[in-house]
């Protein structure tokens, strides 16, 4: 994935590629997971500092999200539902990838004051969500 495609804007969020039916057992399991609403969010916490001590600003994460993401394509793939073209209404799961990430939607700062507090409270109120 070319990292200058990924916007941080909230502009074409809904764009993808499909890339490949869902096969194996783990993906089958995530999606029933998933359309049951259990376990259907990933979340990732991490503290970081840079070698200056200067803070790392959102503008910086913002910036480093898409060399990331395309070092690792798997953070940008989501699961889809498809017609079937062999049975009728019946629909077929999809492996996709995001052509464009509003990072401002999926990415969340939290001060350092009250970080443990905060990031419970986040695990809390987002990991059914």
């Amino acid at each position: 994935m070319d990292p200058s495609s990924l916007l941080e804007s909230r502009q074409d969020v809904q764009g993808y590629k499909i890339l490949r039916p869902v096969q194996g057992v783990i993906e089958s399991i995530y999606k029933i997971h998933h359309n049951l609403g259990v376990l259907s969010n990933t979340i990732v916490y991490a503290t970081y500092e840079q070698p200056d001590h200067m803070p790392l600003t959102p503008a910086t994460i913002y910036k480093a999200l898409p060399l990331v993401i395309s070092e690792h394509p798997a953070l940008a793939t989501i699961l889809i539902d498809q017609p079937s073209t062999k049975k009728m209404a019946r629909t077929r799961t999809w492996q996709a990838r995001l052509e464009r990430i509003c990072f401002k939607d999926c990415v969340r700062f939290i001060d350092d004051m009250a970080e443990k507090e905060q990031f419970i409270r986040l695990i809390q109120v987002e990991h059914n969500t």
